[in-house]
């Protein structure tokens, strides 16, 4: 290497960065490791201890050519090498000068250029200066109270220092600011420009790992809080098999887990069932109300919340199936087909009624059974000859010893879908007594404005 005049350097080998901006004014140990920087290095040792080094642009690339470094880097000498084996050398070197790339060439194997060195602008302290560099202390001091492994030494060096240049560049690198802007630092020749940049990305990093703690908190919160419940609960069970009483919370977790796998979209419906769970775990396990509330989560969590049977209408094939049931009606058959083809165009089979009426034993219980068929539907079927109470239809509240779902919600949970086709078996013969009006209750199943959100007494959250 050849230093032709006071600021320029000839063919001086080059070893390129990775990930990392070095400033002038500082010594740092290195480890090289790549066979480009090796060669370079050693062909430095021969010469003069004289290497530059400079940033390349994308640090996944192995060996990058010419127009993947930057065309400023700095001059440093090298005060010692350790050679670890022949493929990584450590060395300790002392950042002199930044210097840019006049010209640069790979030969035998690494880079050599010619740089010439550039000196920062003279500058003049003043107020707004002084203001710049108090702002960028104040951001580096918020900084380290988040990273917590700031060296001391490093921190108290630069807030006790009054050279601006100094404290710029070294906050930037100490910090983890973006590389291309570490870059444009080292470029610039202006302090004002130095600082201005330093700051804006020192406040975006800042802000960045402000946001990073919070997620970082909140996360470790729930850990904690999980591994709380999970030890709490654990002394609880033990505590409960002492009493004889390790039924309930076990029970509680079971119906926990049940709730979960079913999916309810409803979040009303979902808490409801959970605010009883919660309700049972806290009960004594011979309460006569565990039993009670067990039989209703029981038969919630066994309705069929989201089981559907997929609707197929073909009606060739609902008339092949019709005349195969059925010999003769064919005025009833016919208002069938009709009807199922209005289903078609219409896209839409939900809560449609339709009224069979006739005397006993003419077919109407088997037409029912054969429309289910060919619209692909589970068949349900409710008799309701005799029925005096609206709470056949409706069910009993759930306080009452004995109570149970209405015929409704029976069939449903029976059918194992929740639209199943079902028939109600001689409606007519419903009548109504002081316990109440049954047929009055069959408006609001038969009403398709309503029935989506059918509310059984027991129950006491909507079903559709």
């Amino acid at each position: 290497m050849k230093k032709n005049t006071k600021n320029t350097y000839d063919k001086i080998p080059v070893i390129t960065l990775r990930g990392a901006v070095i400033f002038p004014g500082s010594k740092m140990h290195f480890d090289i490791i790549r066979r480009q920087s090796i060669l370079a290095l050693e062909k430095a040792i021969k010469q003069d201890q004289k290497v530059f080094f400079v940033t390349q642009k994308d640090f996944t690339v192995e060996e990058p050519d010419v127009d993947e470094i930057y065309d400023v880097g700095v001059i440093a000498n090298i005060l010692q090498m350790t050679r670890i084996d022949s493929e990584e050398i450590k060395i300790l070197i002392e950042i002199q000068e930044k210097a840019k790339i006049i010209d640069i060439q790979k030969t035998n194997g690494f880079f050599e250029a010619s740089v010439e060195i550039i000196k920062n602008n003279k500058y003049k302290s003043d107020i707004f200066l002084e203001g710049l560099i108090k702002t960028a202390k104040d951001l580096f001091g918020r900084y380290c109270g988040l990273i917590k492994n700031m060296p001391e030494e490093v921190v108290m060096s630069i807030m006790n220092s009054d050279d601006p240049i100094f404290v710029v560049e070294s906050i930037a690198s100490n910090t983890m600011i973006n590389i291309d802007v570490k870059q444009e630092i080292l470029v610039s020749c202006d302090v004002v420009e130095k600082i201005e940049l330093l700051v804006e990305e020192l406040s975006y990093e800042f802000d960045l790992m402000l946001i990073e703690k919070d997620v970082l908190d909140k996360l470790h919160s729930k850990i904690d809080q999980s591994q709380r419940e999970y030890y709490l609960r654990e002394q609880m069970k033990i505590i409960s098999q002492e009493l004889g009483e390790d039924i309930p919370l076990e029970e509680k977790y079971k119906y926990q887990d049940k709730i979960d796998k079913l999916k309810i979209k409803d979040k009303e419906i979902k808490n409801k069932l959970l605010d009883e769970v919660d309700k049972l775990s806290r009960l004594p396990y011979n309460s006569p109300e565990s039993s009670i509330i067990k039989t209703y989560l029981d038969t919630c969590l066994g309705l069929p919340w989201n089981k559907v049977s997929k609707d197929r209408i073909d009606i060739e094939k609902s008339k092949k199936i019709l005349d195969k049931d059925h010999y003769g009606l064919e005025d009833v058959k016919e208002r069938i087909l009709e009807f199922l083809s209005v289903v078609q165009l219409k896209k839409e089979v939900n809560g449609l009624v339709l009224c069979l009426c006739g005397p006993p034993g003419v077919g109407k219980t088997s037409i029912a059974k054969s429309i289910a068929k060919t619209v692909n539907r589970k068949f349900a079927q409710i008799s309701l000859g005799g029925v005096k109470d609206e709470s056949d239809i409706r069910g009993h509240r759930k306080t009452y010893i004995g109570s149970m779902p209405g015929r409704i919600i029976n069939a449903i949970k029976t059918a194992g879908v929740k639209n199943p086709l079902i028939l109600l078996d001689e409606i007519d013969k419903m009548s109504s007594d002081f316990r109440g009006d049954p047929a009055s209750a069959m408006l609001e199943v038969l009403d398709i404005e309503q029935n989506k959100n059918f509310v059984d007494h027991y129950l006491e959250i909507p079903f559709d």
